[in-house]
């Protein structure tokens, strides 16, 4: 009986194992260098409540505890192939232009850090959808991105050390529809 117990207790102890480690879906990885540095997140997206024919696409960065620190956002992206020059976008505009932003999260995941947005003045921010299909009444989207982004000059920093602009380069998504 003692043996049986013991059994028991084992399985509860190792079969109940929390690792609390975040683990990306691997089907919706999206990868670039951010400044030189590997950067790796995780993307889904929705339509556009406005404009049916496009979307937004979201990649998120998580820590090992599961809380968001990243969010670099495309917004009104056409659902077709195709290269899109990506614009400044706002609040108030960002239905209706094809554009992004990327921000920092602070605290438990909720908090806004630093708010970046597209350099207009640059040629080298796109965004180009490469292959379109479906899983299991899902549609996949799949291409690359490249964008320089400076920090919401409205706002100012949050932190001295920020730095004033990030690059992403050598993007890549594969996403899944949300």
């Amino acid at each position: 009986m003692k043996k049986v117990l013991v059994i028991l207790i084992l399985f509860i102890v190792f079969g109940c194992k929390d690792t609390d480690e975040y683990s990306p879906d691997q089907s919706k990885l999206c990868q670039a260098k951010l400044n030189g540095i590997e950067w790796t997140g995780e993307s889904f997206f929705y339509s556009n409540p406005n404009k049916k024919d496009t979307m937004d696409l979201v990649m998120n960065v998580f820590n090992k505890e599961s809380i968001l620190r990243e969010h670099l956002i495309f917004f009104n992206i056409p659902i077709k192939l195709g290269n899109y020059t990506l614009k400044t976008t706002n609040l108030f505009n960002r239905s209706y232009v094809t554009g992004a932003g990327y921000e920092t999260i602070l605290s438990d995941g909720d908090v806004l850090g630093e708010q970046y947005y597209v350099n207009e003045d640059s040629n080298d921010n796109w965004i180009e959808i490469q292959n379109i299909s479906m899983d299991l009444d899902k549609l996949i989207l799949s291409g690359s991105f490249q964008l320089q982004l400076f920090i919401d000059s409205t706002r100012g920093k949050i932190f001295e050390t920020s730095p004033d602009s990030v690059t992403f380069m050598n993007g890549l998504f594969k996403s899944k529809q949300d």
